[in-house]
């Protein structure tokens, strides 16, 4: 049966006998979202799909006209939510999927994570865990490999809360190939209860403002140009920006400055700058490589580092984020190597290695692009122009 019920909505299928959708049938909205399904009393009720006019879909369970039970949520992004629901809210269990690669598989409630719940960045961190509101909170363990140099891994273990990083154990361990597979040759386990673990960041927190001032009083340019820059032309308020212990900071840089920000918002001489280190990574550093990590991480805000609308192109391929970020690596750290400053397990255009863990700028560029590009006969000087040309194609922040 055909009806028009008010509103502009279009319904065919099956009806009760005061003329309410009921069973199975299909709603037209006059906006353009179409729901195709069960029905029960006029309301969405079983199994069903929804489409709605800003390109959201849901696939699933649903009762008196909301999401319940099992069901798929797709994002116009590309963000997928597979998942146990309540009443339009997530709750049980169920998996997360973002576009750019994350992932949660776990439990929720109230739709936030709520129990024990395992979250991954493809290529960086896995933490295994408990979970309160969305964020880390109880026991949990995280492993990340690459932190400690080419061939260096890391895992934490011990208490969160509310994101942070409490007390207990880290394992760090060097790798190394024996023959076509990778061994681990060197491991040391350290325990810091809360007091202790408080007190190494506070001595890292200070070690870095000192190499900051350092920097600004360097007798080589670059570096006291970006120490500089750090502070927002304050050259001795090293109060003035945060210093934040996080260990979830994989990289063997130890900082991360103006992340996630326009150009405009980075280089606001009212903003106060963020650098996020890593406690257990930045004690195995000496100055001179937390100097030029500082630098590289300032000199992303002369370059104009991607905020995170820019991070997929017009038809939301992550990759040509990807190829901005290696073309921005490359050109800082060609620059900063020509003045002098020291940048160990650096990504630069001459880098060839193939070591596990670890990709190469070809093996980054064959995982882009495809394998074409390195078959044609191309030099390394003609991929370097293609890969700054490419990153200008694309309207990046400059």
């Amino acid at each position: 049966m055909k009806i028009e019920l008010s509103g502009g909505r279009k319904y065919t299928g099956n009806v009760s006998i005061d003329s309410k959708p009921n069973g199975h049938g299909t709603m037209e909205f006059p906006n353009g979202a179409e729901y195709f399904g069960n029905w029960k009393d006029g309301k969405f009720h079983g199994d069903g799909n929804m489409m709605y006019s800003n390109g959201y879909k849901y696939i699933g369970n649903w009762k008196d006209g909301k999401f319940h039970g099992n069901g798929l949520l797709e994002y116009p992004d590309g963000k997928k939510v597979d998942s146990e629901w309540y009443e339009n809210k997530k709750h049980g269990e169920g998996v997360v999927q973002w576009p750019d690669g994350r992932s949660y598989k776990g439990y929720f409630k109230n739709n936030k994570q709520n129990g024990r719940g395992e979250y991954r960045i493809p290529g960086r961190s896995k933490y295994i865990g408990e979970w309160v509101n969305n964020k880390k909170h109880g026991k949990g363990s995280m492993s990340f490999s690459k932190s400690i140099g080419k061939n260096g891994e890391l895992y934490i273990e011990g208490e969160w809360e509310e994101n942070k990083f409490c007390s207990g154990s880290v394992i760090s361990c060097t790798v190394e190939i024996q023959g076509d597979f990778p061994i681990s040759v060197d491991n040391s386990k350290n325990s810091y209860n809360r007091n202790e673990y408080i007190e190494l960041t506070r001595n890292i927190e200070n070690k870095i403002k000192r190499i900051i001032k350092q920097m600004m009083n360097s007798n080589n340019q670059a570096l006291r140009k970006y120490g500089e820059l750090i502070s927002n032309g304050d050259k001795y308020n090293t109060e003035k920006f945060k210093i934040i212990p996080n260990v979830e900071v994989r990289s063997y840089a130890v900082t991360r400055i103006y992340r996630d920000l326009t150009t405009k918002e980075s280089t606001n001489g009212t903003l106060s700058p963020e650098i996020l280190f890593n406690p257990f990574i930045t004690m195995t550093e000496s100055d001179e490589q937390i100097a030029g990590s500082l630098a590289h991480e300032a000199a992303h805000v002369k370059y104009g580092h991607l905020n995170y609308e820019h991070h997929y192109d017009k038809e939301s391929r992550l990759k040509d984020y990807n190829l901005s970020n290696i073309a921005d690596d490359l050109i800082i750290n060609e620059d900063l190597r020509q003045a002098g400053i020291k940048l160990e397990n650096a990504l630069f255009l001459d880098d060839q290695s193939s070591t596990v863990g670890r990709r190469s700028w070809r093996q980054i560029i064959l995982d882009t692009w495809g394998r074409e590009i390195l078959e044609n006969d191309l030099t390394e000087d003609r991929i370097y122009e293609t890969l700054i040309k490419r990153r200008n194609e694309f309207n990046w922040n400059i």
